[in-house]
């Protein structure tokens, strides 16, 4: 049978580092040069939008749920708002392609399947839900991580700048297009 401190332990190291990134990763939008209006920018280039707003309310969720999970306290409401933001950075990162190298979608998918993986386990005996005798029921458990995916799913689309063509753009393309025919139906005929 397996040592349950080789179990709390490895938690914990989870938990913790899990929600220590988390809590920082939230914290800098706030405290990197610019604050919140380059991170404003950010979601625009990643586009988004909600400018300041939207950059405060993932700073401070992310924040919240890092600080929760290092503690291990609610961990359910914790791994529910670190899903939910992850997943629309998911969404957001996804047209960069999948590698972080690209700015892909790689960094925050892995916090989101760590934010499952801690939710689904629990804190482990070493944290304040345990010392508080929070346990929450399997229910509770699948519908945190529900909540956290679905509010991740539906903020993304709320937030989506939709993206035109300008029309000249659109004319631009249509006249390359029909000159290249043109000039290819001339080479014909001259041939």
């Amino acid at each position: 049978m397996r040592d349950p401190a080789l179990t709390n332990s490895g938690l914990l190291l989870l938990r913790v580092l899990l929600g220590i990134l988390l809590a920082a990763h939230g914290g800098l939008k706030f405290l990197q040069p610019g604050g919140l209006d380059f991170e404003a920018d950010l979601l625009a280039k990643d586009g988004l939008r909600g400018g300041l707003p939207a950059a405060a309310v993932s700073g401070i969720t992310q924040v919240g749920a890092g600080a929760l999970l290092a503690m291990g306290l609610l961990t359910p409401l914790a791994g529910a708002g670190a899903i939910g933001a992850l997943v629309v950075a998911v969404f957001a990162k996804a047209h960069n392609g999948f590698w972080v190298a690209q700015d892909g979608a790689e960094f925050p998918l892995m916090f989101v399947v760590l934010g499952i993986v801690v939710t689904l386990v629990g804190p482990g005996q070493w944290s304040l839900d345990h010392a508080l005798h929070f346990a929450p029921t399997t229910a509770e458990t699948l519908g945190a991580i529900a909540l956290g995916l679905l509010s991740g799913a539906a903020t993304f689309p709320a937030l989506r700048q939709h993206r035109t063509e300008p029309k000249h753009a659109r004319l631009a393309a249509v006249d390359v297009t029909t000159s290249s025919t043109i000039e290819n139906s001339e080479r014909t005929v001259h041939d």
